[in-house]
């Protein structure tokens, strides 16, 4: 995907760190979505991590609720894909720390993000050509959407 706007990977624990206004996490997964929504950024994640939010929101917030905020993330994210590819080449790892991230680590770097943005980044290789930050680093390496002060 080529724009002059970072494409940024949102994982699960950004999306669910702004929903649920988890803190200390909250304002950097605030200040990415918005940027997102200032067009600063573009914005992605995959249909497992939108699988899993809803299944942790449904949880916490209820059904509706759950579908509610899925909606709008949706509105907000493109989704990318996960294929047969993605899994063979989790398959091809000699060691497998944790499948789920491989697969979104797969599926953002074929969807052609630029950076996937997670706080568990120790769970991701870093030899797949993307960087992995967590939310904080994100905000310092690619600009923080709101003024100074």
């Amino acid at each position: 995907m080529s724009n002059n706007q970072p494409l940024v990977f949102l994982d699960a624990d950004v999306i669910l760190d702004l929903s649920l206004e988890r803190e200390p996490f909250f304002a950097p997964a605030r200040e990415i979505f918005r940027g997102i929504e200032r067009k600063k950024w573009r914005g992605c994640t995959s249909p497992l991590v939108v699988a899993n939010v809803h299944y942790l929101y449904s949880s916490a917030l209820g059904e509706k609720t759950s579908i509610a905020h899925l909606r709008r993330l949706n509105s907000l994210l493109s989704i990318t894909a996960i294929n047969q590819t993605m899994v063979d080449r989790v398959f091809s790892q000699v060691y497998i720390r944790d499948f789920e991230d491989l697969l979104q680590l797969y599926s953002a770097v074929e969807f052609g993000a630029d950076v996937l943005v997670t706080r568990n980044a120790s769970d991701f290789p870093r030899d797949q050509g993307i960087p992995i930050l967590s939310p904080n680093e994100f905000l310092v390496q690619f600009g923080s959407t709101l003024p100074a002060g």
